[in-house]
């Protein structure tokens, strides 16, 4: 009941509010839509996912992901992603917005935290299921935390050495 937990992308709060009404208290979330972060029982930084930068790790991060394909996102959008240090490497312009807050939900977990609430492959469309296939099979002993049944490393690797040597 003490756990740090983070919904990105809270919209509405449904997952927050469900984790307050059953004792949790250190819940959180993200919405960049004003209106929709506005809450009485918990925070909600309103703000973009892709860019904001906590001040510490949470234990768990849960939520339902937006599902953006590249060719759907505004231009303020890509250029937001462009500039994290994963792109040309874990994503690109095939990933969609979901890759993106893969990415950024692992980067916000503490070591041994847990991500909740993921989509399959099979549910990714287009190139993005290369990327998290790749992502998934970045496998390590240290810091695992479990995304549905696959382990991942921490911290993710950024650069294509990195990444072979997995």
């Amino acid at each position: 009941k003490n756990s740090q937990i983070l919904e990105p992308s809270s919209g509405e709060g449904v997952f927050l509010s469900a984790l307050h009404d059953s004792g949790f208290r250190n819940v959180s979330g993200v919405e960049l839509d004003p209106k929709l972060a506005q809450h009485e029982n918990f925070q909600v930084h309103n703000c973009s996912f892709v860019s904001w930068a906590p001040e510490s790790k949470f234990d768990a991060v849960i939520g339902n992901p937006p599902y953006i394909r590249w060719k759907n996102l505004e231009q303020d959008q890509k250029d937001e992603i462009m500039q994290s240090p994963y792109w040309g490497g874990l994503f690109n312009s095939l990933s969609d917005y979901l890759m993106v807050f893969i990415v950024n939900a692992i980067e916000h977990l503490r070591e041994g935290g847990e991500l909740q609430r993921l989509v399959g492959l099979g549910d990714v469309e287009g190139g993005a299921a290369t990327v998290v296939e790749a992502l998934l099979n970045v496998v390590g002993p240290a810091g695992a935390v479990v995304m549905s049944a696959y382990p991942v490393r921490l911290p993710l690797p950024v650069t294509e050495e990195e990444r072979r040597l997995g």
